[in-house]
């Protein structure tokens, strides 16, 4: 298991989604909650949910659709934010997409 706090899991993820535009997007999801001090503390009360980045990408994925651009990044990022929706994650704050991650060991709420 890669403890929340590991250096090497925050390279991980820049390295693995550059500095993509997409990446970027499930960077700032996943890379900033292990910053968040409510991640830290198990508190994944809503500031955005996780529902609105299915939505959002949900949107610009049918956009670059009707345009026949490609988003593979996108389409992955849209893909993991629907399995944490439907693991139960839906109205949590967008950063719960890290719990759909396994051998990720995440703080417990106190």
């Amino acid at each position: 298991m890669w403890p929340l706090e590991s250096e090497s899991f925050r390279v991980l993820i820049y390295l693995a989604f550059g500095n993509s535009m997409p990446g970027k997007i499930l960077i700032t999801a996943l890379s900033s909650s292990l910053a968040k001090p409510a991640v830290l503390a198990a508190d994944y009360t809503p500031l955005s949910a996780v529902d609105i980045f299915v939505k959002d990408l949900g949107l610009v994925l049918d956009m670059a659709r009707a345009s026949k651009f490609p988003l593979p990044l996108s389409s992955t990022a849209h893909q993991m934010f629907m399995q944490a929706s439907t693991a139960g994650f839906a109205k949590e704050d967008d950063s719960a997409v890290i719990k759909i991650f396994p051998g990720i060991e995440l703080p417990k709420a106190k």
